[in-house]
């Protein structure tokens, strides 16, 4: 039901799933990225392509799809501009405004859909038909419609042919995090330990290797 504009901004291999999705949704996109070597695959695409700053200024919704790191420099230089009175601004992460790295308007949404695989499998489960789970928030109701427009983008790339659960930026922050930093350090571990001690021991390489893998 909206007829809203949405301007997809980070680097080409972060948004072109996503904006493929969406554009087969009948979602107006709009690609805002910088002149790198991932321009050509956007206009490869027949998107309309412009900077971050123009992206976010024609955007009724700006989706930040940027990485963590350079995501408050690259908002408070280029995509503050266009967060004017009744924008939406969203996150497929919830790093940046968890720990207050971004400060907002007051008169403005924002809100994150994050899904919980790669942008590549979201464009290949679209195409097949399936959905998959996306974590959503609102961190700020400006108008009282920004869980409708959430859940009308995470409609759009396709998660909700299966679900979305509605979260916090901050557990989905804490919780990637504690899966980056803690866990898959800890499997890393154990694997390479584990490979240790069967060498070691004189059983076969071949069938120790594989019998960790399955």
């Amino acid at each position: 039901a909206y007829e809203l504009s949405v301007g997809l901004v980070g680097s080409e291999m972060c948004i072109r799933d996503r904006a493929l999705n969406l554009r087969d949704s009948c979602i107006d996109v709009i690609g805002g990225n910088s002149e790198d070597e991932y321009a050509p695959l956007c206009r490869e695409d027949r998107f309309e392509y412009v900077s971050i700053e123009k992206a976010s200024e024609l955007g009724d919704i700006i989706m930040v799809l940027l990485p963590d790191e350079v995501t408050p420099e690259i908002y408070s230089n280029e995509i503050s501009k266009g967060v004017t009175a009744g924008k939406t601004v969203g996150f497929a992460s919830g790093y940046c405004v968890c720990y207050e790295q971004i400060s907002f308007p007051k008169d403005v949404n924002v809100i994150m859909v994050a899904p919980r695989m790669l942008g590549e499998l979201c464009r290949s489960f679209y195409l097949e038909g399936k959905g998959y789970l996306s974590m959503i928030s609102v961190h700020q109701d400006f108008d009282g419609k920004a869980l409708e427009i959430t859940l009308a983008l995470a409609k759009g790339i396709g998660s909700l042919k299966d679900m979305a659960m509605e979260t916090t930026f901050k557990d989905e922050t804490e919780l990637d995090l504690f899966t980056e930093q803690a866990l898959l350090p800890a499997f890393a571990v154990a694997l390479k330990a584990s490979v240790e001690i069967l060498i070691d021991s004189n059983y076969n390489k071949t069938e120790s290797m594989l019998e960790l893998y399955m």
